[in-house]
């Protein structure tokens, strides 16, 4: 059954893992509206399973009343905008952690992040540069 939902998204195929997280979620009968909802939305399939996981901690909190697939659907839409800021988020601190790295490694082997090495411009006149 998973099979079916693998081309839903046009070319680009949705790996089982998401399958699995609808399923594991409860909410596998909304897979595809939420697959023609995220891909006219523009969202990847990273960010439709944080947010269907964001889905269902709202739904053990505040269970749907009347409707529950237009509640899905609002909610998933929500949830789909705050997934991608949390990836943007942690893709950026991983980046700011790489650079910091790149920094302590460097001030362990020169010392110093700035290095005064002289060197020469195009009039032959020295200066001090940043490394």
């Amino acid at each position: 059954m998973i099979n079916q939902f693998t081309q839903l998204v046009g070319e680009q195929a949705v790996r089982r893992d998401l399958a699995k997280y609808f399923i594991d979620t409860g909410f596998y009968d909304l897979l595809p509206m939420a697959l023609k909802l995220a891909n006219s939305l523009g969202y990847d399939t990273s960010e439709m399973i944080e947010a269907i996981c964001k889905v269902n901690d709202k739904f053990n909190q505040f269970l749907p009343t009347k409707n529950r697939t237009a509640w899905f659907k609002r909610v998933f839409e929500e949830k789909l905008g705050e997934a991608r800021g949390d990836i943007l988020t942690h893709r950026a601190k991983e980046n700011i952690c790489r650079i910091d790295n790149v920094r302590a490694g460097y001030l362990r082997v020169t010392g110093s992040l700035f290095s005064l090495k002289p060197s020469a411009n195009e009039d032959g006149l020295t200066q001090s540069s940043l490394i």
